[in-house]
């Protein structure tokens, strides 16, 4: 139900509002389920994966915050993408300076790497 996917939406942009992305605590696992939510909801579902992709910008912003792979929002990312060559391909240019712009940032860790690789391999064909 696509209904529930705007009120985690609406949880995280809340959480996000003043650029303070809770650390610790019940907020910090509240965002922890509000994308695991997410993710599930796109994973392999090209439709509702076109419908998150809307708000692309506010998965990176957590992803580039300092704790953002404590988010999960990296698998929230790669779940949207994860075989689905035409969004892989609607986004290309902006998404894949943000994310290569993590690894470059944040270090090589694996869920960085991995995301670009999903983002770059829809269907294991390189775009």
């Amino acid at each position: 139900d696509l209904g529930v996917h705007e009120q985690a939406m609406m949880i995280l942009e809340c959480l996000h509002q003043d650029g303070n992305i809770p650390t610790a605590g019940p907020l910090k696992d509240l965002a922890s389920e509000c994308f695991n939510l997410l993710t599930h909801m796109a994973f392999k579902n090209v439709r509702n994966a076109a419908t998150l992709f809307s708000r692309i910008d506010l998965f990176l912003s957590y992803l580039a915050d300092a704790n953002g792979l404590e988010f999960r929002a990296d698998e929230t990312i790669s779940s949207l993408f994860h075989d689905n060559r035409l969004l892989c391909t609607q986004a290309s240019g902006h998404v894949e300076r943000q994310i290569v712009s993590l690894v470059c940032l944040k270090g090589q860790h694996y869920p960085y790497i991995k995301l670009l690789t999903v983002f770059m391999r829809p269907h294991g064909v390189a775009i």
